[in-house]
């Protein structure tokens, strides 16, 4: 079986479904699972032949994100976090190690937050806050930043949420404050809320359900967290997720159920689900508006759609990304742009003027 990139894919379970088709699982080792494009071709023992050439993608964790005061983009790669300028140019990267399973950028401290571990723009950690006391060695499913607060979701049903200040020392350590919502932790994301700093959390045990607990006051807010069930959306099925947080309202997705779910950022009740058509991989706010990713289902790239929450419509972008996963981390209002940006650092973003 040869790959593209070489990232290490081994079969775990065959079947012949008939004499020109083969189904295949796949499994990926931690040094090579971050999120890209992938292709994968089935070759004779002896080297004699060879199938056609499937392309297929990881898409995880949003995989993107942008320090919005400079412009500054980050994207996290299968070792490394490339760093882009706010003109969508390379601007070299730093080493992270493999096996990590997000990243989140603080517009507060600047920090980038790698699972539960903070960095400074440079890959640095001599500044950056000392962390300690994670409840269980279990591995992270999501995390966030935001308002200077970061938060990590790990596996596990009990105390799998834990959130700390990024603004907190780096020379003596600062416990993480830890509480619990449900299992299947998918997605997470910040935002201040009535003056509050929330952190919201889609999670699959069970029923699928959307949480929001207050972060900044310590225990006493993380001790009670609020949760609304989300009976359009499939339960316990992990099928990637991505919150985009507007100016007004918030956006829940279910990327395998090809939906997204508006609702009051306040009370979490939502409204009508809205069909997103294609394959979508990522959303990320745009102002009002959310921008949607939608996977090409058999080459590498995709598109970008905006999804209008108060019209309760989606809008494909006639452009195109396919040097890039379409995920983007860039959006600068005055100027219509939206960016999209490959995760290993190969080349220049790609650009979209939002309609």
């Amino acid at each position: 079986m040869a790959t593209t990139p070489d990232s290490n894919v081994q079969y775990e379970l065959s079947t012949l479904t008939g004499s020109t088709e083969w189904k295949v699982s796949l499994a990926i080792d931690e040094n090579h699972e971050g999120s890209g494009d992938r292709s994968v071709a089935v070759t004779e023992p002896d080297g004699t032949g060879s199938s056609a050439t499937l392309p297929f993608g990881l898409y995880g964790q949003i995989s993107c994100r942008e320090y919005h005061p400079t412009g500054e983009m980050f994207c996290l790669g299968a070792k490394s976090v490339y760093k882009y300028t706010k003109t969508g140019m390379p601007d070299g990267s730093f080493s992270v190690g493999g096996g990590r399973c997000c990243m989140a950028v603080d517009d507060t401290t600047g920090f980038v937050w790698i699972d539960a571990t903070a960095y400074d723009q440079n890959g640095g950690q001599t500044t950056t806050p000392w962390l300690t006391g994670l409840p269980s060695g279990n591995p992270g499913m999501a995390n966030a930043a935001g308002n200077g607060l970061a938060c990590i979701g790990q596996i596990g049903s009990k105390l799998n949420i834990s959130c700390g200040p990024l603004t907190a020392s780096s020379t003596s350590p600062t416990q993480f404050i830890s509480t619990t919502v449900g299992s299947g932790i998918q997605s997470m994301e910040i935002a201040v809320v009535n003056n509050k700093t929330r952190l919201f959390v889609f999670t699959t045990g069970g029923d699928a359900t959307l949480w929001s607990i207050d972060i900044s006051d310590g225990q006493s807010g993380m001790a009670n967290p609020i949760s609304h069930t989300i009976s359009d959306f499939t339960a316990g099925v992990p099928q990637g997720s991505g919150f985009a947080l507007l100016n007004s309202t918030g956006i829940l997705a279910s990327f395998g159920d090809g939906l997204a779910v508006p609702f009051d950022l306040g009370t979490l009740a939502p409204a009508d689900a809205i069909s997103v058509p294609g394959l979508p991989v990522s959303i990320v706010a745009a102002g009002d508006v959310a921008l949607v990713g939608i996977a090409n289902p058999t080459a590498f790239g995709g598109t970008m759609s905006v999804l209008d929450p108060t019209k309760a419509t989606i809008t494909a972008i006639p452009s195109d990304a396919s040097s890039a996963l379409p995920v983007g981390p860039s959006v600068d209002i005055p100027s219509n742009t939206f960016w999209v940006c490959p995760t290993d650092g190969s080349s220049a973003c790609n650009s979209f003027t939002l309609p």
